[in-house]
């Protein structure tokens, strides 16, 4: 899992990225993406706007730029 200012980004283990909005009151999704067909048991990696994914076979290359309003 890594944040940056109100958005979280985690990787659960069926492969989905996962983008939510950080809300005390309740759990928002704002976005999806499948990142792997492989069960994913690593933690992600984020170094700057790029976002590294470790399955079973590999590890993947991400962008993750922040959206703006």
């Amino acid at each position: 899992m890594a944040a940056r200012e109100n958005q979280i980004l985690a990787l659960d283990e069926r492969g989905e990225l996962l983008l939510i909005e950080a809300d005390p009151s309740e759990f928002r999704l704002v976005d999806r993406k499948k990142v792997s067909e492989n069960e994913c048991w690593a933690h992600i990696a984020v170094a700057g706007n790029e976002v590294l994914v470790r399955d079973l076979d590999g590890v993947a290359l991400f962008d993750w730029r922040p959206t703006s309003d």
